[in-house]
């Protein structure tokens, strides 16, 4: 008993992060449930599922690539009171992204909702986008706090953040769901944002307020850091929205399905990354700044496998009860005609789950070694392999075709991103062996 107390207390950090990624998956679990319950599987669902994808891409290209830099530079920087400066330096870089998005979503709305002009109200398509471009904009101001957090390895603090935002989103939902629709869906993400927002700003208010000022070293300095990759995740983060505009021509209802899987699956993954990806680029970045490369080849090891083994216990999960599951779950909105293609589409994305935490993993390492424009050099390769695989399977093989270009998509930006690791820490060990 002794032992045991000992090792929770050890693993402290882990079971707490872990217990709040899990009240967010049951947040969004619930979320996604009645969403798809309430607007069925169709063209209007198709059309929130690519909005998504497109504020998918928007966060996960720009705001991402900052917040990849952002951490190991104020570990660098540390005491030297440069929050505030960050936090105005990245608003003045993001907002005037978002008001563009916003000005011209007319002229690239038509073309990424081509094949839903006339089937859903061009109005609705429009407003739902521009909801998420609101959403994207606030993501964008939790850039900084989310650097802070990472340079003070308080991630607990920004998990029960999110933890409280995804509980409150969920209330919204369930009371404004058959009042607003697919509105309600959208206004969802943006809430959620705003909430985390709020809650970070209440917290370190005092911390970044004598400090803010627009900084033009602090903002060249990170455009310098940051232009490679995030010129890169411009051009590879646009996999999501490709992948749903393929699946836009082959059958209605096919997005949304996907986009569904996904979304239950990417539960998952942020339980994992929450847990065990995010807190490794802390740990990745305090071994190199001690010189202790020669320890990493080991822990990205047993990151790996632990991710691994998390991975095949969920699977055996999703294959004993998944099929069951996902079909009580979208109950009568869902055609029995669908139902294999669902059961398809279960199988082949749950690659998802277990490349993209060990992608973050290896990713955070490259990051931690500096390595990030060499990352993002080998991810546009293996991304434009990803898109030409799946416009090629999709027009041999149709439904099946696309999905076994997602699943080889995943394994193949893996494959090359571990062995660019392997390659950067051998030359660092080298290098400090010297």
């Amino acid at each position: 008993m002794y032992k045991l107390f000992n090792l929770l207390k050890y693993h402290q950090t882990k079971i707490t992060l872990m217990g709040l990624s899990s009240l967010q998956v049951f947040a969004n679990f619930f979320i996604s449930l009645m969403i798809i319950r309430k607007i069925g599987v169709g063209a209007e669902l198709d059309v929130y599922y690519i909005a998504m994808a497109a504020y998918a891409f928007l966060y996960s290209s720009i705001n991402w690539s900052f917040s990849a830099i952002l951490a190991p530079y104020l570990i660098q920087r540390r005491g030297e009171n440069i929050e505030g400066r960050v936090l105005v330096t990245i608003t003045c870089i993001t907002a005037p992204i978002a008001i563009l998005l916003g000005l011209t979503l007319p002229l690239w709305g038509n073309l990424m909702f081509m094949n839903y002009i006339g089937e859903v109200d061009l109005e609705k398509i429009y407003f739902v986008q521009a909801i998420l471009i609101c959403a994207y904009f606030f993501d964008s101001l939790l850039i900084t706090f989310t650097g802070i957090l990472q340079e003070k390895n308080r991630y607990i603090l920004f998990n029960g953040a999110i933890t409280l935002a995804s509980i409150c989103g969920l209330i919204f939902v369930f009371f404004t769901l058959d009042s607003l629709g697919v509105y309600a869906a959208a206004i969802n993400q943006l809430l959620m944002k705003f909430l985390i927002f709020a809650w970070m700003m209440a917290l370190f208010f005092k911390k970044v307020k004598a400090y803010i000022s627009f900084d033009k070293q602090i903002f060249w300095h990170l455009i310098h850091k940051v232009k490679y990759i995030l010129l890169g995740s411009l051009y590879f983060k646009t996999d999501e929205v490709i992948e749903k505009f393929v699946a836009s021509y082959l059958t209605s209802g096919l997005v949304s399905i996907i986009g569904f899987v996904q979304r239950v699956y990417g539960a998952m993954v942020t339980v994992l990354n929450s847990a065990i990806g995010m807190p490794s680029m802390t740990v990745f970045s305090n071994y190199i700044k001690e010189g202790q490369v020669a320890d990493i080849r080991p822990i990205l090891i047993r990151y790996i496998l632990g991710l691994s083994v998390l991975s095949f216990f969920i699977f055996l999960g999703m294959h004993f009860l998944g099929e069951v599951i996902l079909v009580w779950m979208m109950g009568d909105k869902l055609s029995e005609d669908l139902i294999p293609t669902l059961n398809l589409t279960m199988y082949m994305l749950f690659a998802f789950v277990y490349f993209k935490p060990i992608n973050l993993v290896l990713q955070s390492l490259l990051l931690s070694l500096n390595k990030g424009d060499i990352a993002t050099a080998y991810d546009s390769v293996t991304y434009t392999l990803n898109v030409g695989l799946k416009i090629i399977f999709t027009v041999f093989y149709g439904i099946e075709g696309l999905l076994t270009a997602i699943l080889l998509g995943y394994a193949i930006t893996d494959c090359t991103k571990f062995y660019l690791v392997m390659k950067e820490l051998l030359k660092a060990e080298k290098e400090l062996s010297k």
